[in-house]
């Protein structure tokens, strides 16, 4: 069982047991809206859809998961799947990088624990017209370092207070063109 609901403006959520109730109080923060981000051939937005606790977990503000849907400002062009709202601009603003869920969803396989949820990057080239996702994790989070001169992403992986870092060549990830969209 997932746990979700929407709030407007949550940043934390603090919890503590007074004989045997528990009291919540959120915090602000704009997590939970749309977030525009401009680029130099178009504007791209996350739109909010949802936040959800793993079910098993005392509820505690960092083990809430925030969903959003990736699309153009437009909305003529939608990037499918969940993001998690974190993302990195790279070469200026020709590349941008997404944190995105790999729960394809999340109601069939419920989220339990947190490494039940799994991420994978997402990448848009916007010099090629094209998308790549690359790097499956369960149960942490990415950090992207930079895009070096000849084309390597280097990355992190951070799970339980380990960082483990990576990079990738551009030219070996598979792209999916998006040309006749926009």
């Amino acid at each position: 069982m997932v746990i979700s609901f929407t709030i407007t403006n949550i940043i934390s959520l603090n919890s503590f047991n007074t004989t045997n109730k528990m009291l919540y109080t959120f915090e602000y923060t704009n997590q939970m809206e749309d977030i525009l981000i401009p680029s130099k051939k178009h504007t791209l937005k996350l739109t909010f859809a949802e936040a959800f606790h793993p079910s098993k977990l005392n509820i505690r503000a960092d083990h809430w998961y925030f969903t959003y849907k990736l699309s153009l400002l437009d909305n003529s062009l939608e990037f499918g799947k969940w993001f998690t709202g974190r993302f990195w601009k790279l070469k200026g603003d020709d590349i941008i990088v997404f944190e995105e869920y790999f729960n394809e969803n999340f109601d069939a396989k419920p989220i339990e624990y947190d490494n039940d949820v799994a991420l994978q990057l997402f990448l848009i080239d916007f010099q090629r017209n094209a998308t790549a996702r690359f790097s499956h994790f369960q149960g942490g989070q990415f950090e992207v370092l930079e895009l070096t001169e000849d084309d390597r992403i280097i990355y992190q992986k951070k799970l339980h207070y380990q960082t483990s870092e990576f990079e990738v060549n551009l030219d070996s990830l598979k792209f999916e063109s998006f040309d006749s969209i926009i």
